[in-house]
């Protein structure tokens, strides 16, 4: 089947609006992706520090080159939990050296307070102690045992 020129020729007037418009829309993502690609390259480009200082009048100069990385959002989001995590930890952790440190001073504490008090005399009111025969306390309770009392005139007369 041959095609007259004719035809060839309205059929190109009747798309040609298409066909500047396809074009353009191809330049204009031609000049666009490596206009970002630079941008790209523009934020993470590295950028050099130089410090100066001098130390026993010797010169130095140190270059310190810094590249800025972008983090995405869900890291940064995964970085700071991992923040509280550990903060809360290292808190609870502390807490409980704290507290560790509270009973035992609070130990010692009882314990020179045990030290400096007679126990004889600070159950003395609350526990009657008398000698058995065989040489060992008994203890009873103060309302169980009767006192007795026993004159003991008779031994300073003579």
């Amino acid at each position: 089947m041959i095609v007259p020129p004719s035809a060839l020729l309205d059929g190109l007037l009747s798309v040609w609006p298409y066909l500047v418009g396809a074009s353009v829309f191809a330049v204009a993502v031609g000049f666009a992706i490596p206009i970002s690609k630079k941008k790209k390259h523009e934020e993470t480009s590295t950028k050099t520090i130089i410090r100066e200082e001098i130390q026993n009048d010797v010169k130095i100069i140190v270059r310190s080159h810094k590249e800025e990385v972008p983090v995405p959002y869900d890291v940064f989001l995964k970085l700071i939990s991992d923040y509280e995590k550990a903060k809360q930890e290292a808190q609870k952790s502390i807490l409980t050296q704290l507290a560790l440190l509270e009973a035992k001073k609070e130990e010692e504490r009882d314990k020179l307070l045990r030290d400096l008090t007679n126990p004889d005399l600070a159950y003395k009111d609350l526990v009657k102690v008398r000698k058995v025969s065989n040489g060992k306390r008994k203890k009873e309770e103060e309302g169980e045992e009767e006192e007795v009392d026993v004159d003991t005139s008779e031994l300073y007369q003579a």
